[in-house]
């Protein structure tokens, strides 16, 4: 005989006693011996019909299923990448090969930690279940609360009809890692068909239904390049093949690459600027939109941090920026502060990995002494380092004559002037009678 104290009994035993009550009243021939006070419930379990046990058991196993999802949790340990991925289309596909069916051609979707020397994905542990496996299942669903489902699929490893399926157990510490995964795009036209798939399957995590299938305007302007990961976990319910829903937990956004480009300076024409501003300076970008960008220049200066928003002036084939420097909060500045310069997209706050920048003082302006014509003319640019122009520019030396190569000239002196300047010994007519008179001719040289 079990003795159960009235103020101590649990939702549970109630539910199993309301289940006596019911069963007597249906089956009177069947008596339940029960003795009721105003401080105990006494049950003879020896006496109870065996349909009634069954119902306790069964109950029990739920009340147990119930307080095990209670306990469940899912946490990510690792976000997936923001903008790093580049949705795919269902055209988009690998040449097939021999004996192996066509693969989809799916740029895997990274972790946010990922780097070119230590790839990494996005990962989910399952926590307070260590009884035995469950399942993680990844959808998509829309970027905004209340979070219903979103057309796109996941495709790649473990998935199947849009979603990713991965079973968790103690083996792995209850983590599930989604390597090998991306998001596929859905045309226009197809967006009701994926979600009449997804309504056959059941894949609606937070039950908001598919009323929006019908809804035009809300299909109209649905974002198709932008979606959050949905992870939910399962665990095995009493029969086999059957699952228990558990908790949920959705991932930042992700967009696609094509039109939600990450944001990153390519090239700078100035790393510098003096405290005064107004400095004109040119960077190359990826993409971005002139309304929607800001370049800020961060520092530390006197105890103070800053954040500066230089003035920009032109974007050029939404790729090159031209922007003035702020103006520097200390004027008398006497050494140089260190400084970093980023964009930042105001719409979503998304900033871009920072660049090393100098805020330098104020110095005269060194006049170059006047310069004669023999004198080179190469004096380096920024040599004192002010940022403002001479306003002079110097005219290129003057282009020598072809024939002018420098040096003296030296003409060769004719026969003739030789002679006349006696600079030459010749014959005379003298000597030329005196040939036969003498037998020698004597020359003088």
């Amino acid at each position: 005989m079990a003795s159960t104290d009235v103020n101590s009994m649990d939702p549970s035993t109630d539910s199993i006693i309301e289940d006596v009550y019911e069963l007597k009243l249906a089956s009177p021939a069947q008596p339940v011996n029960t003795t009721t006070n105003q401080e105990t419930i006494e049950i003879k379990y020896e006496e109870i019909p065996p349909q009634v046990t069954n119902v306790q058991v069964q109950q029990a196993q739920q009340v147990q299923q119930v307080q095990q999802v209670w306990n469940v949790g899912i946490e990510i340990v690792e976000q997936p990448a923001v903008n790093d991925h580049r949705f795919r289309y269902p055209s988009e596909k690998l040449p097939k090969k021999s004996g192996q069916p066509s693969s989809k051609a799916v740029g895997a979707l990274q972790g946010a930690k990922s780097s070119p020397q230590n790839k990494s994905y996005p990962k989910v542990k399952v926590t307070g279940y260590k009884e035995g496996p469950a399942i993680v299942i990844a959808s998509c669903v829309v970027e905004d609360e209340p979070y219903k489902v979103h057309p796109n699929c996941i495709v790649g490893r473990n998935c199947t009809q849009g979603v990713c399926r991965i079973e968790v157990d103690p083996e792995n510490d209850m983590t599930a890692t989604f390597e090998k995964i991306g998001i596929e795009c859905v045309t226009n036209k197809k967006i009701p068909e994926s979600l009449d798939r997804c309504q056959r399957n059941k894949i609606d995590p937070f039950n908001q239904g598919f009323s929006h299938m019908e809804d035009k305007k809300y299909l109209k302007d649905l974002d198709m390049n932008s979606l959050r990961l949905c992870f939910q976990v399962f665990i095995p319910g009493a029969k086999p093949g059957d699952y228990i829903a558990g908790p949920t937990v959705v991932s930042d956004v992700v967009k696609d690459k094509r039109v939600h480009e990450r944001l990153k300076i390519i090239d700078i024409s100035d790393n510098f600027a003096t405290v005064k501003g107004n400095k004109k300076i040119i960077m190359f970008t990826t993409k971005v939109n002139k309304d929607d960008i800001e370049v800020r220049f961060a520092f530390d200066h006197n105890g103070k941090s800053y954040d500066l928003v230089g003035n920009v002036t032109d974007v050029h084939k939404q790729a090159g920026l031209s922007f003035t420097s702020p103006v520097f909060p200390d004027q008398q500045l006497t050494e140089d502060v260190q400084a970093k310069v980023y964009l930042l997209r105001k719409s979503d706050k998304v900033k871009s990995a920072p660049e090393d920048f100098v805020f330098r003082p104020n110095r005269p302006i060194k006049t170059a002494p006047k310069r004669t014509k023999q004198q080179t003319r190469a004096v380096p640019q920024n040599q004192d380092g002010n940022d403002d122009s001479t306003g002079k520019i110097e005219a290129p030396p003057r282009r020598q004559h072809p024939c002018d190569v420098g040096g003296s000239v030296t003409t060769n002196e004719s026969f003739t002037d030789q002679i006349n300047r006696g600079a030459t010994n010749v014959i005379t007519a003298n000597d030329i009678m005196n040939l036969s008179l003498s037998p020698q001719i004597q020359v003088r040289n």
